[in-house]
């Protein structure tokens, strides 16, 4: 009987060192609705910046100060019944003025710092951190986030006084990363996004989808995603790529290890994944409330210029952070630049976290995610999605974010939705995140990864009112989507079962799932005032595979959202064997396919082409391919190394190679380190890498105990989700304060020969020494080999 894989068991642990929690499961399917072993990588809070000390170059950004009747008119028209194009030239006249913006420029040319960017918003500056610091009448700290060096002022910024008037406090003298991705990583095997409304190649034709993305990533992802789901004949539409800040396109080697890259792509291919022939308009930022900021102001600048191709219908951001983690100052001009991005005429989505009730990740104290509270954002929660016969029912994700902001108040439209809050409530709506019924995306480090959270949910919705739009050619909605969500609820299918730890789906809105799930033709209904279309079926690009703790077995679903009959399964062009390959390639059998079949060949990767027929299809059928990695054996994990490397409580390193792998078809995809006191039965530490065939950037530490046993193992799982595992064990020596020193009679009190000192030198911290002929020392020990350190001075003898 093999080993039961602790890798699967420890991980539910969170990580001490990434700060990530990772979801867990079954490691053997017990029927057909098993689900993939949710080994997944570590989630996107692992710091992807540089360290900054007081003497860095650091951004800042100085928000240009607004009256607060300017303020009043710009939420006015996030309501407003208004064309866009009055919108926005309302919007451009109520921008500070250019003067404003000049002598702000002017104060930073005379301080020496730099301007890096301007909107009609804000002015962007550059210079030493301690210097910006002392000019915003502050001074900073050192600090540090999982081992990284940042710095925060020690008070709050202060405006100058030559600046008074001209601007908000400045943006960013805090470099601490606290933005993270909300994605959630598992065992998806029903790709499902909810109702969206088939529309062929041409879904979202003429709409443009804008991102915020704090990393970079690997364009090449979006290409092998569409080629997988859409053939290799299929032409992207336009990509369009904006950097503001200290942001990047592609991804550094540290955003690969950390898992951050991952997030650009899964945004950008659940984009693609509903809305095909839809633009994308990637804003790159740096992971600072500097870029962020600045991101969402670029954002809004583009809506209102004049140049219409840098306009957007819809817009998602899958990064967040706690809330009550965020300064006041960057929560309050990020949602100024939200609100004048919908004001705008578009509308923007947000992740509402993946920490359920808790979005501080605590488990303990209710809050929520910003941006998903700031008012005039769609804060999308999270679905489980089940596939019982006919149709999939949806169910209250556990992770979804949701409860009360304790810091922004209860816009105008939630005061009737029946809300138990007094500040504003999130989610507004819901779609599918749960990772263990989730979305299949493709990453640069990872390949195919089964990934959930709201991560996917806001894109995807984000996406689908794209799709909607161009569907019914309206180009920008006169009437906000979220004015027109909570006037017509109906629009929406109400979730009443699960919740989110702390708040239950109700009838009617809540604060797991919000309104509910988009019914994307009866919002088209509300939002043209015609009556609703006929629904086409849902798109559903990629073929549903789970493989189960058999590696040569898939659970296979029915990608139309019906659960139809398989007519066709061919793998590596050979006809599988238990299904009904009679008659046309879309004709459906008469007799129900077996959910799990054995797949040809043992090891390797494997093409599967499916065609299944369903009147919700263009043309009743719909072909998929994809490429599914099936391997048997076991991979070898490296032996762990241990080495000294401390010289106070005693701390010991340990490290891992690679060279063993025994599946190299699919190669390691993720090592996990476990640290344990043998001599207590006590977990030490864990440590966990983020999906790439190296071990761990830095070789993780640990205090030992002296004279106390350690056990170190370390578990290797490759593509196929095979978990192989290695330990070593070792004991930690007592120091020489153990070693018996000789002494001599002194009088009647017996005197140590030896005297001690300590050195940084040392081995352990200390060392001794003796001018007296004859002195001695004794020691044990029950190891193979011992190293003495002696020296003999001229003046010892």
């Amino acid at each position: 009987m093999p080993r039961p894989s602790t890798l699967l068991v420890r991980l539910l642990v969170p990580c001490a060192l990434l700060g990530s929690a990772v979801v867990a499961a079954p490691a053997h399917a017990a029927s057909h609705s098993a689900r993939h072993p949710a080994l997944g990588r570590p989630a996107h809070d692992g710091v992807a910046v540089a360290a900054t000390t007081p003497s860095s170059d650091v951004d800042v950004v100085l928000p240009l100060a607004v009256s607060p009747a300017v303020s009043r008119s710009v939420a006015a028209l996030t309501h407003a019944h208004l064309p866009v194009p009055v919108r926005r030239a309302r919007l451009r006249a109520l921008a500070p003025s250019a003067e404003q913006s000049r002598r702000v420029q002017a104060w930073a040319a005379r301080h020496g710092f730099a301007v890096i960017a301007t909107t009609p918003w804000s002015v962007a500056l550059r210079g030493r951190a301690a210097d910006l610091a002392g000019a915003f009448g502050t001074a900073l700290r050192s600090t540090s986030a999982q081992g990284t060096p940042f710095v925060a002022p020690r008070t709050a910024a202060r405006v100058p006084r030559e600046l008074a008037g001209l601007t908000a406090p400045a943006i960013g003298l805090d470099t601490r990363p606290i933005w993270s991705g909300r994605a959630a990583y598992g065992g998806g095997d029903v790709q499902v996004l909810t109702s969206t409304p088939v529309r062929g190649s041409a879904a979202g034709q003429g709409a443009t989808v804008a991102t915020v993305n704090l990393s970079g990533w690997h364009a090449a992802d979006l290409t092998t995603y569409r080629r997988a789901a859409f053939g290799n004949g299929d032409v992207a539409p336009t990509v369009t790529s904006v950097t503001v800040g200290q942001g990047h396109i592609a991804a550094t080697v540290l955003e690969d290890d950390l898992g951050a890259e991952t997030e650009v792509a899964l945004d950008a291919e659940a984009i693609a994944g509903v809305a095909p022939a839809a633009q994308q308009r990637m804003y790159f930022g740096a992971n600072s409330q500097a870029d962020y900021l600045l991101v969402l102001q670029r954002m809004a600048a583009d809506l209102t210029d004049l140049d219409a191709t840098n306009d957007f219908q819809t817009a998602s951001t899958s990064w967040g952070a706690c809330e009550l983690g965020v300064p006041q100052a960057s929560l309050d001009a990020m949602r100024s630049a939200i609100s004048t991005i919908t004001a705008a005429g578009a509308t923007f989505f947000a992740a509402s976290g993946d920490d359920g009730a808790f979005g501080c990740g605590d488990g303990e104290t209710p809050a929520v995610d910003f941006p998903a509270s700031a008012e005039d954002a769609v804060a999308v929660g999270g679905l489980t999605v089940h596939t019982p016969t006919p149709s999939y029912e949806p169910s209250a994700w556990s992770g979804s974010g949701g409860g009360c902001s304790s810091r922004v108040p209860m816009p105008f439209r939630q005061r009737t939705s029946g809300s138990p809050c007094s500040g504003r409530a999130v989610p507004d709506i819901a779609s599918i995140a749960d990772p263990l019924t989730g979305f299949w995306a493709y990453d640069f480090a990872d390949e195919w990864l089964p990934v959930g959270g709201t991560s996917v949910a806001a894109p995807a919705s984000a996406a689908g009112l794209a799709d909607m739009m161009a569907d019914t050619h309206v180009s920008s909605l006169a009437t906000p989507f979220l004015d027109t969500a909570y006037a017509h609820p109906s629009a929406f299918y109400d979730v009443f079962v699960g919740d989110n730890g702390l708040y239950r789906a109700t009838p009617g809105y809540d604060l797991t799932t919000g309104l509910g799930v988009p019914l994307w033709t009866k919002v088209e209904a509300a939002v043209t005032g015609g009556a609703e279309p006929t629904p086409q079926g849902y798109n559903q690009p990629l073929l549903a595979v789970d493989p189960s703790s058999d590696p040569t077995t898939l659970a296979l679903r029915a990608p139309d959202g019906n659960d139809n009959p398989i007519p066709t399964l061919i793998a590596n062009g050979e006809p599988v064997t238990g299904y009904d390959t009679t008659g046309s390639t879309c004709t459906s059998p008469t007799s129900y396919v077996p959910l799990t079949t054995p797949l040809p060949g043992t090891q390797g990767t494997v093409q599967l082409a499916m065609s299944v027929a369903g009147p919700g299809f263009p043309g009743g059928c719909l072909a998929v391919t994809r490429s599914v990695v099936v391997d048997t054996p076991v991979p070898t994990a490296p032996v762990p190394v241990v080495t000294y490397a401390g010289t106070t409580s005693p701390a010991y390193r340990f490290s891992w190679g690679v060279a063993g792998d025994s599946a190299p078809s699919s190669g390691i995809v993720l090592y996990a380190a476990f640290v344990t006191d043998l001599t207590t039965g006590t977990d030490v530490a864990s440590f966990v890498t983020t999906g790439r065939a190296f071990p761990y950037p830095a070789s993780p530490a640990f205090k030992a105990v002296p004279g106390h046993a350690y056990g170190i193992e370390v578990d290797a799982a490759d593509r196929a989700w095979n978990v192989g595992y290695r330990t070593a064990t070792f004991t930690a020596p007592y120091d020489d304060t153990k070693v018996a020193l000789s002494k001599h009679l002194s009088g009647s009190t017996y005197v140590s020969d030896w005297s001690r000192a300590k050195s940084n030198a040392d081995y352990l911290g200390s060392h001794v020494a003796s001018a007296r002929t004859g002195a001695s020392f004794s020691f044990g020990f029950t190891a193979k080999t011992v190293t003495l350190g002696v020296l003999r001075t001229p003046a010892g003898g």
